[in-house]
């Protein structure tokens, strides 16, 4: 039985005295110094204060005095996982288990522990067996659903949401996982609802607010999801991810372009300049090897990010150059398996702390290091900002500058940021490329089919397949102009975005205040396979390009179907990639450069008929022949942009110096 001074511990303890149980704690010591439940308990205590070193060796000290304690090998794990201590962590909750198999908070820590080292098939089974010993267990239960959702299983994650959400209704971190589950289905409007929820049950909670602003933008309630991304930065004013989501809402938008820079660098100076450190790998260059390249990305799975890069990976010459791939992501597919065959190393840092990644890095030796991914999801910026790398640059990925002074290069080309217009908008020096697209042509495509048009053969119908985040009021506004141009015509919307009635009944909504007859309308229903995505392009004659936010894959994929894109160009990257595309897959003429033009090419597009029959017929085989196409040649140019980043830096007045 504990004495009666660790009893009154106990007592203030549970009472949230913690200074107060400390003193009591002591005293039990002063007592008796071979009192294990006192000192055990004092480095509890101690942990909460925050003086974690002198928890640590308390906690040791009631080891040795009682080492068949699995309550205390169990608690010193946990303290060891919070503080980011997992192998230590990991021995600890095994060594409890061991000692006492039905310790269902042992499971519970251990599945944490084995989640953050990327091992979700064996958290899963951890916390599903804490689960068997405490089916009550509201922690397990949680956390159990967020390795399910981090594994793509979103049905089971849903479930176990919904079993929490059962018992409290208000679970703010049920809620969160039950929207993310909502919004991977492409159920937006219960997304919305779901971390509306969250962060009326949590106010303070930034990751309420961060992912409500996501749902939200990706919506197109752009105003509404800037406000809640700016909220929770106000409450995590320190946290990356939150910043990034939010600056993902500010390129969406429609402010001007100067003002989404600002943000980006304050970006910057919160997280960057903090952690900032000079690069690595800068004294000497590499002798007999070939430039070491990485690739930081997310992405590497069946998303746009991982179609993009696939040529370069295929066509590099690895006489010069070598690749090594870092995931930052727990998903994998057979596209993964690809990029994994194609690479000279690959690497999963999904689960390293940054500090840990860019030694792995440094290790490797990387010359030049690139990010893939800017401020979208799994985005490891932070890391960039330890500068792992003599040059750092980021492409593809992002439609605009990081913000970070340590990323050395942004990698874009001559028509998506013509010399002179954009500079200011970056904190990266520009590395413009001929065209920095190289579009892989999917496998699986149909051929490309007309519309069979049983009723009126003259109807014309327009298209976007456009995510419904990039349908600004500026994009339906030059879109309800382009329908009163073509009277006969219609628009054909399509993505995973209309899943639910809500979403679309609230974009039929807006293209009413736009004047547009709901009827000349059509919402499709999003398609499961990749092929019939495809096929559902031979339903429309013209694609509408978005604004400010031009699409990239989607006016690819139109192209590739034989169906011909308008875009607008506009005075930023974000709203001139269509420009680019275009240019280079052999016509600039459906590039538009005022909103007047962009309703005139649409127009008269829409009434020449024979013109469309002959693109249907023709524009895949002028696609396979253009410069969009062209693996090699793409990659030479991606070759002679990495040696000019290395010569640049090789020979710069900071190099030299230390050469000296």
């Amino acid at each position: 039985m504990p004495s009666t001074l660790v009893q009154l511990g106990l007592s203030r303890h549970r009472a949230g005295d913690l200074n107060g149980a400390a003193d009591a704690y002591r005293d039990a010591m002063r007592r008796d110094p071979r009192d294990a439940d006192a000192t055990h308990l004092l480095g509890l205590v101690l942990f909460e204060l925050g003086r974690r070193d002198e928890a640590f060796s308390l906690f040791e000290q009631s080891l040795a005095l009682q080492p068949a304690s699995a309550q205390f090998w169990s608690n010193y794990g946990e303290a060891l996982r919070r503080g980011g201590h997992d192998d230590k962590a990991a021995a600890a909750l095994e060594e409890a288990i061991r000692l006492d198999p039905a310790l269902s908070q042992a499971y519970t820590n251990l599945g944490i522990v084995r989640a953050a080292g990327g091992d979700l098939a064996a958290a899963a089974a951890l916390l599903r067996r804490s689960l068997e010993l405490s089916p009550g267990s509201i922690n397990a239960r949680a956390h159990l659903a967020r390795v399910l959702l981090d594994a793509g299983n979103i049905a089971e994650a849903m479930g176990e949401a919904e079993r929490i959400l059962q018992d409290d209704p208000n679970d703010a971190e049920a809620l969160i996982v039950l929207g993310a589950c909502h919004e991977s289905a492409g159920m937006l409007a219960s997304a919305e609802s779901a971390f509306d929820r969250a962060a009326a049950a949590d106010p303070n909670a930034a990751e309420g607010w961060s992912n409500l602003g996501n749902a939200l933008r990706a919506q197109g309630k752009l105003d509404e999801a800037i406000a809640a991304g700016r909220r929770a930065l106000v409450l995590a004013p320190d946290d990356a991810t939150v910043h990034s989501n939010l600056l993902y809402s500010l390129v969406s938008s429609e402010l001007a372009p100067e003002q989404i820079f600002a943000d980006h660098e304050e970006y910057g100076r919160r997280h960057e300049k903090p952690i900032s450190r000079p690069p690595a790998h800068a004294d000497t260059p590499p002798a007999g090897r070939p430039l070491r390249i990485g690739l930081i990305s997310g992405d590497f799975r069946n998303h746009p990010v991982a179609f993009f890069i696939d040529p370069l990976l295929q066509h590099l010459d690895r006489a010069r150059f070598e690749i090594f791939c870092y995931s930052a992501s727990h998903l994998a597919d057979d596209t993964t398996r690809r990029l994994m065959s194609l690479t000279s190393q690959w690497r999963n840092i999904a689960s390293l702390a940054d500090d840990r990644a860019a030694r792995m890095i440094r290790d490797d030796a990387i010359d030049i290091l690139i990010d893939l991914a800017g401020h979208t999801a799994d985005n490891r910026l932070p890391l960039l900002a330890r500068r792992p790398a003599a040059v750092q640059a980021t492409y593809l990925g992002y439609p605009g500058s990081t913000g970070m002074k340590s990323i050395d290069w942004r990698i874009t080309d001559v028509l998506a940021d013509p010399p002179g217009m954009t500079e200011h908008l970056h904190c990266e020096r520009l590395m413009r490329l001929p065209c920095a697209w190289c579009y892989r042509s999917p496998a699986d495509a149909p051929p490309p089919a007309a519309p069979a048009r049983e009723i009126d053969a003259d109807a014309v119908a327009f298209a976007s397949f456009a995510s419904a985040g990039k349908m600004s009021e500026t994009t339906l506004s030059l879109w309800a102009r382009v329908l009163v141009a073509a009277p006969d015509s219609k628009l054909l919307l399509k993505s995973k975005s209309w899943t639910e009635p809500a979403v679309r009944d609230r974009m039929i909504g807006r293209f009413r205040t736009k004047g547009m007859d709901p009827r000349r309308i059509e919402i499709a229903a999003p398609t499961i396979r990749f092929c019939d995505h495809l096929a559902a392009y031979s339903r429309c004659d013209i694609v509408l390009d978005t604004m400010p936010y031009a699409g990239t894959t989607t006016t690819c994929e139109a192209l590739w179907m034989g169906v011909p894109v308008v875009t607008l160009a506009g005075a930023s990257h974000v709203s001139r990639v269509g420009v680019s595309l275009l240019t280079n897959a052999g016509l600039p003429e459906l590039v538009a450069d005022s909103p007047d033009r962009f309703v005139e090419i649409a127009a008269a597009l829409a009434k020449d008929r024979a013109r469309r029959d002959d693109l249907r017929h023709h524009l895949r085989s002028r696609l396979s022949a253009s410069r969009l196409l062209d693996g090699p040649a793409f990659v030479r140019s991606f070759e002679e942009a990495l040696d000019l980043m290395w010569q640049h830096e090789i020979s710069s007045p900071l190099y030299l110096r230390r050469q000296t």
